[in-house]
């Protein structure tokens, strides 16, 4: 969600948004460890909903971890994406006066046999 606001956000000034992270799915990771010959043994795709500090807990989240995207966009630019990237999710990241990070979490267990 956070991701998909701020490229909302990025598009309605005609600036390109660069996707800082990489979220693969199990069906794109599992290949990857066992191209490096790895038995995967199980996979696990949950929500991890994570609460922030503060009343600024998701501009400060956004701030601290979505650098490279706003590298060459002027601080009064950025701090109005921010700005509008939040607000935008207030509604759905918002609960209870806590601001949350809407993580994903991919976990495997995967094991090299022995050669």
């Amino acid at each position: 969600m956070i991701h998909g606001a701020l490229a909302r956000a990025f598009a309605k000034r005609s600036l390109s948004y660069a996707m800082p992270f990489y979220f693969p799915s199990i069906g794109e990771y599992a290949p990857l460890l066992e191209q490096a010959g790895f038995k995967i043994e199980a996979a696990w795709l949950f929500d991890r909903w994570t609460p922030l500090s503060g009343d600024d807990g998701l501009s400060d989240w956004i701030r601290m971890f979505v650098k490279k995207p706003f590298e060459g966009v002027a601080g009064d630019v950025k701090d109005e994406i921010i700005a509008e990237a939040v607000e935008d999710l207030r509604p759905s990241l918002l609960d209870r006066g806590i601001w949350h990070a809407d993580y994903v979490r991919l976990r495997c267990k995967a094991v090299k046999p022995k050669a």
